[in-house]
């Protein structure tokens, strides 16, 4: 961790600012840099300042990138690769729309949330659908799992209920199995994709695990 003295330069960011740059509340942020989970410095005044590199190790290690789309990886997550099914992807990727709006349509909060809640809503939907659709063929969903390992970790650790990311997983799997099924998709297509959203929703329990934790560890700290 960098000192006071060392964070002059124009890479610092404030709290807030680290803050928006993470898509997070800035008293989530507060919290994992309290565990250390975000690495930080202070100022003479004893301010919080974060660095870029630093905030984007932070989201590599929990399945985020930084708006200018560098490198994720995460420690976390284990056992991505799976057989390939380009049949699968190809049937997902033909109905991609209709599977988007299906899965809005099951979500248990409804039109009870805000607009902005659900714009926001429906940019996760699109986001997993499309790289469970890239996942299947090639092998590889680590997108997918990097991409819900961030928001259950985000929901955890905000304290949010486990619901949340779980519902809009399970929706968009559901979706998914009933397009292949729907679509002519064989025995092997649908074990595909339904073991896919097996890893899904391990991967789920895991990163709301973690967030919960590290809420918990500065309740215990307090």
């Amino acid at each position: 961790m960098g000192t006071a003295s060392e964070l002059r330069d124009s890479s610092e960011l404030s709290v807030s600012q680290a803050a928006r740059l993470l898509g997070v509340s800035v008293s989530s942020l507060r919290a994992w840099a309290a565990v250390g989970d975000v690495p930080h410095a202070r100022t003479a005044g004893g301010h919080r300042r974060f660095r870029r590199d630093d905030l984007q190790g932070f989201l590599a290690a929990h399945g985020g990138s930084l708006p200018d789309g560098e490198s994720r990886v995460s420690r976390r997550l284990i056992g991505i690769r799976i057989p390939a099914h380009e049949a699968a992807a190809a049937i997902i990727a033909d109905h991609r729309d209709d599977i988007i709006a299906s899965a809005e349509r099951l979500d248990p909060a409804g039109e009870t949330r805000a607009p902005r809640a659900r714009a926001a809503r429906q940019s996760r939907i699109t986001h997993l659908v499309d790289d469970l659709a890239t996942g299947l063929a090639s092998g590889d969903l680590g997108d997918a799992m990097r991409l819900v390992d961030w928001w259950s970790y985000r929901a955890g650790a905000a304290g949010m209920p486990m619901a949340g990311p779980a519902g809009d997983v399970l929706a968009v799997s559901r979706a998914i199995d009933r397009a292949v099924t729907a679509g002519g998709g064989s025995p092997g297509a649908i074990r595909a994709v339904r073991h896919a959203a097996d890893r899904l929703v391990a991967t789920t329990a895991g990163g709301f695990a973690s967030g919960s934790g590290a809420r918990w560890e500065v309740a215990d700290a307090a």
